[in-house]
């Protein structure tokens, strides 16, 4: 799957782009894809680094320095 940035947004027929009507709808879609990251815990893992949470090798990153 192509990351959207700016450069791209742009594109309609990216899966990133959505167009939601109503709240319900976009409810409904919030807790699809809560269904689809709560999966297993490899899917879960794989949500945090697309995050940028946790490092490749499944690390909590430190993004607060002090």
């Amino acid at each position: 799957m192509k990351k959207q940035t700016r450069s791209n947004k742009a594109q309609v027929d990216s899966p990133l782009v959505r167009s939601l009507s109503s709240h319900d709808e976009l409810m409904a879609d919030m807790r699809e894809f809560k269904r689809e990251v709560t999966a297993s815990p490899s899917a879960a893992l794989d949500f945090l680094k697309r995050a940028g949470l946790v490092s490749a090798k499944g690390k909590p990153k430190q993004l607060i320095r002090v």
